[in-house]
């Protein structure tokens, strides 16, 4: 508890983000990998490498922009420090060892950023209580330059679920299909927006949820509601083993890396990653 009190109070965050609760959702992130870091350490390393062999694959080296940086936990900040001229963490909440992290690195900064492009508009209508139509995603444009590497990191699968969740608790009426078309048009929105924002991107996103106790697996979710990947590598991450979330199961989230999301779309592979895919 007092851990999650430091990492709130230490928490930079915009007025949208607090109140659509992203900030508390990064520091009850913040507060499971405490917990459960020796079963989260496989896949933040996993990331962190990923990442690495992208930017060294980057043949530009002017600017390196990463959206959904967060805790720093699965980005190699240091790497991509020393291998661009100027590295910029865009997230909606910049916690202190990001803020650390920037102020130790002279090429490093920080950006406050809404990668839906809704949050504004979400609280306006929970604000009212009624609207006539759902807000249509609207991924804003990155200050500055354009990214020799862009990166979204573990991020893909989490930006409907803050907005939808307000809205479903605030509006006095609301269609569910109305709400799932939304949560999945952010998806589709933050992979077009990818696809436009940079030449090369490099994707990490959890695809597929997975529930599995002493008898095998006991129910499956798929995180981006439809949504495909190209292909890429493929690995899991243990996100709550028992008792964190379930008191006889575990929780397992499939990850798909793809280090190069531009050049996969244009070849025109977009098939679906198998779930026991290596």
């Amino acid at each position: 508890m007092f851990r999650e009190l430091l990492s709130s109070l230490t928490m930079s965050c915009g007025a949208a983000a607090r109140q659509l609760g992203l900030m508390d959702a990064a520091v009850r992130l913040d507060a499971r990998h405490h917990r459960c870091g020796r079963a989260w350490a496989p896949h933040l390393a996993r990331c962190r490498e990923f990442i690495g062999r992208a930017a060294t694959d980057c043949p530009g080296r002017d600017l390196a922009v990463v959206v959904g940086s967060g805790h720093l936990l699965d980005i190699p900040l240091d790497l991509l420090a020393a291998a661009f001229r100027r590295v910029v963490l865009a997230d909606v909440a910049h916690p202190r060892v990001a803020r650390r992290a920037a102020a130790r690195l002279p090429n490093v900064t920080l950006l406050e950023f809404d990668a839906t492009g809704l949050h504004q508009e979400v609280m306006r209508i929970c604000r009212n209580r009624v609207c006539a139509a759902l807000p249509v995603p609207a991924p804003p444009e990155l200050p500055g330059p354009r990214p020799d590497l862009l990166v979204s990191a573990n991020l893909l699968s989490q930006l409907p679920l803050r907005p939808v969740e307000s809205l479903r608790r605030d509006l006095l009426e609301v269609a569910e299909q109305d709400l799932a078309a939304l949560a999945r048009g952010v998806i589709d929105a933050h992979l077009e927006w990818l696809g436009r924002a940079a030449d090369r991107v490099c994707l990490v996103s959890d695809f597929l949820r997975v529930v599995r106790g002493d008898a095998g697996e006991q129910e499956r979710m798929d995180l981006l509601r439809g949504a495909t990947l190209p292909p890429g590598e493929t690995w899991e991450w243990l996100l709550a083993p028992r008792p964190e979330a379930l008191p006889h199961a575990d929780v397992v989230h499939l990850v798909r890396g793809v280090a190069d999301l531009g050049r996969a779309i244009r070849a025109g592979h977009a098939e679906r990653p198998a779930p026991d895919a290596d």
